[in-house]
């Protein structure tokens, strides 16, 4: 594992673990959060080039999808020339869980068990800081130590929230050794899917997908198709309870379409395990990680009928 051994970024110690943590997050982590600005230079903060919205929960289960701005404009008009694979390969998105270090709880380490990029290999960790009284700004910062100084700002596009408004699904028992992660924040929501298990990009660290198949997907034999397609990361809005439309989606043809339905497309409690939910439309089945009882928006979640 590539956090298998002691990392230190200043003082701080990378801890090695990559399972899910016992203990919950502070409230303040919680939210749907879209990235405002970007400072790699001290004081030359710049609008992000990318729509990147990252929802998260307090069992640490999170998503990150981010969406070049250009290529959104260049779908908007029904351009073509950004869905070719090497324009594709600029997407980026990871989903894994988040865990909170320090006395304040404000180092993050953010373990990505799912990346649409390959692993890089650097160990993704920042001091977290908070701004306005109901904690809606939030300003992330690299560590010393980190191989590049790093400064991003987010804003928390939602209200404060319950838990009851809240769920985190995990992907299990899939044939082809998928893992993936679906997660609602409010009126929000963010679902990705990986690769196989048996991908080559699933096993390799690289500096980047775009570098990957410009310079090794001959040796590789790579098929540069299925290396941006086999993948899948979207956002979407709840509009009801059971209806969850995409609103941007690796896949452009699925923009705009309803992942569930209440109708032909609904998620069913698994007949034996009632932390598993099934997909009506695919049999994908899903392990209920964080769900209050009253949370509504997935739908009214009836038994599958054996």
């Amino acid at each position: 594992a590539l956090l298998s051994l002691p990392l230190m970024l200043g003082e701080f110690e990378v801890p090695p673990t990559l399972k899910l943590p016992s203990a919950k997050l502070p409230d303040r982590y919680l939210g749907a959060w879209i990235l405002s600005s970007e400072e790699y230079m001290p004081g030359e903060a710049v609008e992000t080039s990318d729509l990147a919205v990252r929802l998260q929960t307090l069992s640490g289960i999170y998503v990150d999808v981010r969406i070049p701005r250009s290529m959104i404009k260049l779908r908007s008009i029904g351009c073509d020339t950004c869905n070719d694979p090497l324009s594709l390969a600029e997407l980026s998105s990871s989903a894994g869980f988040l865990s909170a270090h320090g006395e304040c709880h404000d180092i993050a380490v953010r373990h990505r068990c799912i990346e649409f990029q390959p692993c890089s290999g650097i160990p993704d960790v920042r001091h977290e800081c908070w701004q306005e009284d109901d904690y809606s700004v939030l300003v992330e910062t690299s560590l010393p130590g980190h191989y590049r100084d790093c400064k991003q700002t987010w804003i928390r596009v939602d209200e404060p929230l319950g838990h009851d408004k809240v769920a985190a699904l995990e992907l299990v028992d899939d044939t082809c050794g998928r893992h993936g992660f679906w997660v609602v924040v409010g009126s929000w929501f963010g679902r990705v899917i990986g690769r196989p298990s048996n991908d080559k990009l699933a096993n390799v660290a690289c500096r980047s997908l775009p570098h990957a198949l410009r310079t090794y997907a001959e040796d590789w034999g790579l098929d540069l198709d299925v290396a941006v397609s086999d993948y899948e990361a979207a956002l979407g809005r709840v509009e009801a309870p059971g209806l969850l439309r995409i609103v941007h989606d690796f896949d452009p043809s699925r923009e705009g379409s309803l992942v569930l339905d209440d109708s032909a497309r609904q998620l069913r409690r698994d007949c034996d395990d009632d932390r598993i939910l099934v997909e009506t439309w695919s049999s994908r089945r899903w392990r209920i990680r964080e769900l209050h009882g009253s949370f509504a928006a997935l739908g009214s979640l009836k038994r599958a009928i054996v």
